[in-house]
């Protein structure tokens, strides 16, 4: 099944977007009153978050690390669950994710503080067409790997179905088993969704634009230790841009990094395998040729950084 991205890329409309805003401004009002029970439910939807990072983006995308059957099953679900505003199935975000980094901070990227505006790359792009360029340069994309994939086939033809599903009407009527109220229910299902989405526009946004350039300064992504805390280890932008291979996207480890961590102990109890790294002696080559190796971890005295701030 192809996606024309003329016709079925999955535009939110203004109207849903503010409504969207307006119900998680009184999921925030009403946290305070949620039943422990939605609390513990709200976190488990967090946790969840991680297939977004090392599933959808480090695995899919740019296949830095092969995932066992029910490794790939949990980031699956995992993203259906978690993706907001109906945004996307993998099979799309991967197209749109390799076009990204194959046009990067041009006219034909989808989303690009550099050639459009900061909230463009934040947001607004989720409003618009994409562009003819954008689209042509999609469809050069090699997608042949999604293709052979039958579980993802399957997610990517019934998306819009299990999104609606999964993602809503589950997370939303199961607290009233416990006697939660449905405005309490889907007001923190539209915050948690709404925060998800921020979460995501940052990566496209503040980092291509805030931050150091440690490995490559001919590029706008930058690298944040902040940016990565808030957005799940993938603030270090500058790296991942230059090798994005690198199943950690970083050359700091676990360091602000929660889906390197939670790949770790994938690795560790034999779910992941195969996990692609670019070497020290490489990422030491590639900033002294273009980057600025003081910022790097072989940059500091005796060859020995400290992580960014």
């Amino acid at each position: 099944m192809e996606v024309d991205l003329r016709t079925a890329f999955p535009r939110s409309s203004l109207a849903a977007l503010l409504g969207y805003h307006l119900l998680a401004m009184a999921g925030l009002y009403l946290l305070p009153a949620a039943c422990q029970p939605t609390l513990l439910l709200l976190l488990l939807w967090e946790v969840l978050g991680v297939s977004e990072t090392a599933g959808a983006h480090r695995l899919w995308a740019h296949r830095s690390y092969t995932a066992t059957a029910p490794l790939k099953l949990f980031l699956l679900l995992g993203y259906v669950v978690t993706r907001p505003l109906n945004q996307f199935s993998i099979y799309t975000f991967v197209l749109l994710h390799r076009t990204h980094h194959k046009e990067a901070d041009t006219g034909d990227d989808p989303h690009s503080p550099v050639s459009c505006s900061f909230l463009h790359a934040h947001c607004t792009w989720l409003l618009k067409p994409l562009s003819p360029g954008t689209i042509k340069a999609a469809a050069t994309i090699d997608m042949d790997d999604i293709k052979r994939d039958r579980l993802l086939m399957l997610e990517h033809r019934y998306h819009t179905a299990l999104h609606g599903v999964f993602s809503w009407l589950v997370p939303v009527l199961l607290p009233l088993l416990w006697g939660e109220d449905l405005i309490v229910a889907l007001s923190l299902r539209a915050l948690q969704q709404v925060i998800t989405m921020h979460r995501s526009g940052l990566i496209g946004s503040a980092s291509h634009r805030f931050g150091s350039r440690p490995y490559d300064k001919n590029m706008e992504p930058r690298d944040s230790a902040l940016l990565s805390l808030l957005c799940g280890g993938e603030g270090f932008h500058n790296y991942h841009h230059t090798f994005p291979w690198d199943y950690s996207t970083s050359e700091w480890g676990t360091y602000c990094n929660v889906a390197t961590a939670f790949l770790d102990v994938m690795w560790w109890m034999g779910l992941a395998k195969e996990l692609k790294a670019a070497s020290p002696a490489m990422v030491a080559s590639r900033a002294g040729r273009t980057g600025d190796i003081s910022l790097t971890r072989a940059g500091g005295p005796g060859g020995h950084a400290s992580p960014p701030a």
